[in-house]
């Protein structure tokens, strides 16, 4: 038991009753519901640790996945944890009900670090595979892009059937960096709704008041702007949202809102 601030910080106790079985913590996220989440390396399982009570319980991978090597979690916007294994798994869980699915990642051994992105998407870097790929939320398929001239002896067994070279926009719109990458189907997710609450007009300059909604109760939304759109001034909910003059920036003007609420929000401009 620890005191920081003035604030008591206790350290849950997972016990390990099968012998030979160890505990390896190697990540921790939030989750909606306040709890910790925990990958364990150790106990080849998910972990909750619950912040009131400090009870925990564990959410083993299936027997068949083996050792997984565990390593980082993110939870996307419905609230599934994803998760990465080092041996060559990324793998899904329901928290509400614990459904667990485990896929074999189509790199091989790997997998590292995952991070859910301001759009939603759910991206995994492979450590021993040196490259990234996006799962398919939906599917729980990856599409695999790479940083590559060309592709080489190790992701060539991944990069089959010609991938194509371009941007990653629908991805990662304001990267200018070209990606080999393999398509994969599109996740069928509600689109952000916009509203028009006012439009005025003063000699050259055009005033908007747009309403922003996510009818999928996103918990983020991105605004993105064409380089050539000059933009004069910017709020959001009556705050200033604008902290250079758009055309300074090479890529246009852009804005990622965190912490959407149900109403959405009011970007003026």
């Amino acid at each position: 038991m620890l005191t920081a601030r003035g604030h008591e910080v206790v350290t849950p106790e997972i016990r390990v009753d099968e012998p030979g079985t160890w505990v390896d913590i190697r990540a921790m996220c939030a989750g909606r519901d306040g709890a910790a989440w925990i990958t364990d390396g150790g106990l080849n399982a998910i972990v909750r640790v619950d912040p009131s009570s400090l009870e925990v319980k564990s959410f083993p991978l299936p027997a068949s996945s083996g050792y997984a090597n565990l390593n980082t979690a993110t939870f996307d916007r419905e609230g599934i944890l994803w998760f990465t294994g080092q041996s060559g798994i990324y793998g899904r869980l329901e928290p509400e009900t614990g459904a667990m699915r485990v896929f074999r990642a189509p790199g091989g051994t790997g997998p590292y670090g995952i991070t859910t992105t301001p759009r939603g998407d759910v991206w995994y870097a492979s450590l021993a595979g040196s490259h990234i790929a996006r799962i398919d939320t939906t599917t729980g398929q990856a599409l695999w892009a790479s940083v590559d001239a060309q592709p080489d002896e190790w992701t060539s067994n991944f990069l089959t059937a010609g991938p194509e070279r371009g941007l990653l926009t629908d991805c990662l719109p304001q990267s200018s960096r070209s990606f080999l990458k393999n398509k994969a189907s599109v996740a069928l997710l509600e689109a952000p709704s916009v509203e028009l609450i006012d439009d005025q007009h003063s000699n050259e300059t055009r005033t908007v008041q747009l309403r922003l909604t996510s009818p999928r109760g996103a918990n983020a939304i991105s605004i993105f702007f064409d380089p050539d759109a000059e933009i004069v001034n910017a709020s959001i909910n009556d705050k200033p949202a604008l902290s250079q003059r758009p055309a300074t920036a090479k890529q246009g003007w852009f804005l990622i809102y965190y912490a959407l609420p149900p109403e959405g929000v009011v970007l003026k401009l």
